[in-house]
């Protein structure tokens, strides 16, 4: 708490006027080291933060892989969107065609001419990564698979998923699909940051369907208490994961996409990546805490703006939480860029500039800068006295 203090005192104490402001926290002392992140033996790796996208570790994060084990993952974003705008009810039984009943490869088992709920064939697409579902679920919520292809990539466009590009629904013959680590994980935090609900889909570590029951591949559910569960997947590429797991209030997302299976059977290939996914998750844990900067209706300053008749008080629109390496708390900078084209009138809760959290150099989190209240436009007398002030 003295440090959070000495933090904000630091940043109060600094005034300007919109258009050249800028308030840095000074470093304080020598920046102590942590083990640096494990380095795997695959295709690309990305490790982040799901509250605020902060990025922990990376390896060929933005090197082109097959998405694996996102297809299915994205597939059941569109699906969860469709749920939560009420287009669609987890109870709502979709038709079975003969399109998704011969689709080859993991299957739950789905009879053609019959329904099943949306809600047992998010099952059987989680847990049992079933290619049958997805063109069920495909065909269910868009009509056609091409249709429900064109939603998931119009889907990736909208969450700024630039290296992201499918070509199936059931991540079959996708040799010409395209994801990176760093959209695969950003992905994951997306499903858990905004559908919270649907997070239990994910934490099933067996379904049974139809008198049948099978196992999810997903190792990390059984080996980390932790887990949340998301995805794995195998393809072209070598075999992935998406993972979440959550400690202490902080959830992380790993991605770890285009792992060899070389020798290994397919169990001991898909508990090889969890494992590989288990490593990042632990490393940050262990070495990283979670601080909250500023919450939602603090005032963090009073800035002048431009035209205004009084002083605005500024803050956050939603909590700025960093994860700092462990003992590098003293060396966080805070940067604060007010829009130099802004003037008076502001209204209450527009945004006014930006808030930047760096270490060494490195920005760990930015987050918009709000008006805590409205600021009015000077009246004439106000304006002149400004005016004549300024001049003198």
């Amino acid at each position: 708490m003295r440090s959070l203090r000495l933090l904000l005192a630091t940043l109060a104490g600094l005034t300007a006027l919109a258009g050249n402001a800028r308030a840095d926290i000074p470093a304080n002392g020598p920046t102590p080291l942590i083990p640096p992140a494990p380095h795997l033996h695959t295709g690309g790796y990305a490790l982040l933060d799901a509250g605020n996208g902060q990025l922990l570790a990376a390896q060929d994060a933005r090197h082109a892989l097959g998405p694996s084990a996102s297809t299915k993952l994205m597939l059941a974003y569109v699906t969860f969107e469709e749920m939560t705008a009420h287009r669609i009810k987890p109870a709502t039984r979709l038709p079975v065609s003969v399109a998704a009943w011969r689709t080859p490869g993991s299957s739950m088992f789905l009879k053609p001419d019959t329904r099943i709920s949306v809600s047992q064939l998010l099952d059987g697409l989680i847990t049992d990564g079933g290619n049958d579902a997805a063109v069920c679920l495909a065909q269910g919520i868009a009509g056609t698979r091409q249709a429900a292809l064109s939603l998931m990539n119009q889907t990736a466009a909208a969450l700024g998923l630039t290296h992201t590009h499918y070509t199936s629904v059931d991540g079959l013959n996708d040799r010409h699909a395209r994801t990176t680590a760093l959209d695969a994980a950003r992905l994951g935090a997306a499903v858990v940051d905004r559908f919270p609900q649907y997070l239990p889909y994910f934490r099933h570590r067996a379904m049974r369907f139809d008198g049948i029951e099978q196992y999810s591949f997903d190792r990390l559910l059984i080996r980390d208490p932790s887990a949340l569960g998301l995805t794995v997947g195998d393809g072209t590429h070598g075999y992935g994961i998406v993972a979440a797991a959550r400690q202490d209030g902080t959830t992380l997302v790993a991605s770890v996409l285009g792992t060899p299976g070389g020798h290994r059977s397919t169990e001991r290939a898909f508990a090889h990546v969890a494992g590989q996914a288990y490593a990042l998750l632990s490393w940050a844990f262990d070495n990283f805490d979670r601080h909250v900067l500023y919450r939602p209706g603090h005032a963090i300053r009073r800035v002048r703006v431009r035209d205004a008749a009084h002083a605005i008080p500024l803050g956050v629109r939603r909590p700025l939480v960093v994860l700092v390496p462990r003992g590098q708390y003293r060396a966080l900078r805070i940067r604060l860029r007010l829009d130099r084209h802004l003037r008076a009138p502001v209204a209450r809760g527009q945004d006014i500039g930006t808030l930047q959290v760096t270490l060494d150099g490195r920005s760990l989190a930015q987050t918009p800068a709000v008006a805590l209240r409205a600021g009015a436009q000077e009246n004439l007398l106000q304006r002149m006295t400004s005016r004549i002030s300024h001049w003198l």
